[in-house]
């Protein structure tokens, strides 16, 4: 515990957050919940955590800021995806060369998609891995949302996503 206080010591003078942990110092801890750095108010927690233990006796293990799990199968990955709530709500596919680069960062799966905040910005998972900037798409060829390999995404503009995501009528008779 001393060593932890020592290496976060600079950073609570650097931002000047000193007001906010003076208790951690003084009381001698931060919260045992992985990633939580609020200082110990009840039984080595937080409030908050401590008041999810109290409801549901359960001791939470991740907070919104613990990083998403990979799990590695050859080529493809797959990342477990949460919802605002913390829940784990889908798995999305990567494939292997992209999962350190996608592995840095928090990803939750919203009404609009997979996303991450990256320096202040919301940032989409497909635009993050095809590199896609400017006013381009990125469209997936499978039409499968959550599958996010290389092979799958497409970088187009307006019209060509417009040819793309058309289907055919059913009643037409020659197509």
């Amino acid at each position: 515990m001393e060593l932890e206080r020592i290496h976060l010591l600079p950073y609570v003078e650097k931002t000047g957050l000193k007001k906010r942990f003076h208790s951690v110092f003084r009381s001698g801890g931060l919260c045992r919940v992985k990633y939580c750095a609020n200082p110990v108010r009840v039984r080595n927690m937080c409030i908050l955590h401590y008041k999810r233990y109290a409801e549901k006796k359960i001791l939470p293990l991740d907070t919104h800021l613990s990083p998403n799990s990979t799990e590695i199968e050859g080529a493809v990955s797959s990342i477990r995806l949460r919802n605002s709530s913390n829940r784990t709500v889908a798995e999305a596919l990567i494939d292997t060369d992209d999962a350190l680069k996608v592995g840095r960062h928090i990803w939750s799966l919203g009404g609009r998609g997979v996303k991450a905040r990256i320096k202040g910005k919301s940032v989409m998972l497909s635009r993050f891995i095809s590199d896609c900037d400017g006013k381009l798409l990125v469209a997936y060829l499978n039409r499968d949302s959550l599958d996010f390999r290389k092979k799958n995404l497409r970088v187009v503009d307006h019209s060509e996503i417009r040819i793309w995501h058309s289907k055919t009528p059913s009643s037409n008779a020659s197509g």
